[in-house]
């Protein structure tokens, strides 16, 4: 439903949005596409349920619209799909424009695609794509943006007070169960691919790297009981405040790579530099979706999950990260699903 939620909002004003529901009615729209693009839309707005609020124009009323020399017409839709070649094959361009310029939505296919989705397909993943589907960074959200980066560390440093009694129980935790140290610091790949330690509770045993670095897996013999238990519930990450107080992450982003591996995804996954562009975080939008990676296919999944956070960052998507961030730390009877 949320998916739903946000291709409507997102291409609709609260007026037209509200006036359609209320009233019932589905949103009219025209399909400008290719048969193969518009079978894939069908398919895609069937498979989310978008396809009961959207009704779209039949091939013999698109014809009447490709050939209207009236701009009339196009102000009684409520939505255009199109793409570039479908848009080519169409005859009324500049009637189209009026009727963008009126405040009729037109919209890429592909955007309202990745819309649905919650991720961007790398295999189609163009500029072009990339940027038409992106949202305008208004001054409102570059406000958001500066909002957070001075608002953050101040909420860091209390969540660290408020916090104190279960950090000092977990400290003790794993001093008694698998003495040793209690923190582990690992050099990561921060903003724009610059290295910083990030700070964790270790979940491993002491000598887990004594073979190099290795990827950490869902069933990896390295964790320990405790940790095991510790990353269910995602305690194990909360001294990575000190982070975000130092500047170094935010609450919300991609999660920093380790610099070998980053390095290697970075030749061999298209765009996957991009993801440095904005501050890491402790958690993420592609770590609410993906979990965690352990190989270079599972990598470039999560990066889909990433570019998307990063094409549509907004309070209201970073409030939906915390949200499942919160869900899935939940122990598996409340949260009805496993961690």
């Amino acid at each position: 439903m949320h998916s739903i939620y946000r291709v409507l909002t997102r291409h609709f004003s609260w007026v037209h949005l509200a006036s359609h529901l209320i009233g019932l009615q589905r949103f009219r729209t025209l399909l400008i596409l290719e048969p193969h693009e518009k079978a894939l839309f069908e398919s895609e707005a069937k498979q989310i349920g978008l396809n009961h609020f959207l009704e779209w124009e039949s091939n013999a009323e698109c014809q009447i619209y490709a050939k209207s020399s009236e701009i009339l017409p196009f102000s009684e839709i409520d939505l255009v799909v199109v793409s570039q070649q479908g848009l080519k094959d169409f005859g009324s361009h500049q009637n189209l424009i009026w009727a963008h310029l009126a405040g009729t939505a037109v919209v890429d296919f592909r955007t309202l695609i990745q819309d649905a989705q919650d991720h961007i397909k790398l295999e189609e993943t163009e500029i072009w794509n990339y940027l038409s589907g992106a949202t305008r960074q208004t001054p409102l959200l570059q406000g958001y943006g500066y909002l957070k980066e001075a608002l953050e560390p101040l909420l860091a440093i209390l969540l660290l007070i408020l916090l104190s009694p279960l950090l000092i129980l977990t400290a003790l935790l794993i001093r008694v169960f698998d003495p040793g140290p209690i923190l582990y610091s690992q050099v990561r790949a921060g903003y724009l691919g610059e290295p910083f330690k990030v700070y964790k509770f270790r979940t491993m045993r002491a000598n887990a790297e004594f073979h190099g670095p290795q990827w950490a897996r869902p069933e990896d013999h390295r964790i320990t009981p405790l940790g095991r238990w510790l990353r269910s519930l995602h305690i194990d990450e909360l001294p990575q405040l000190w982070n975000v107080i130092r500047g170094e992450m935010r609450f919300v982003g991609p999660r920093p790579e380790r610099p070998e591996f980053y390095e290697r995804l970075k030749e061999e996954i298209p765009l996957f530099h991009l993801r440095t562009w904005v501050k890491p975080g402790i958690t993420g939008w592609a770590q609410v979706c993906a979990g965690y990676a352990s190989s270079v296919a599972e990598s470039r999944k999560k990066l889909e999950f990433d570019l998307y956070y990063i094409q549509h960052q907004s309070p209201l998507l970073d409030f939906l990260i915390i949200l499942k961030t919160v869900v899935v730390s939940l122990p598996v009877e409340l949260s009805g699903k496993e961690v």
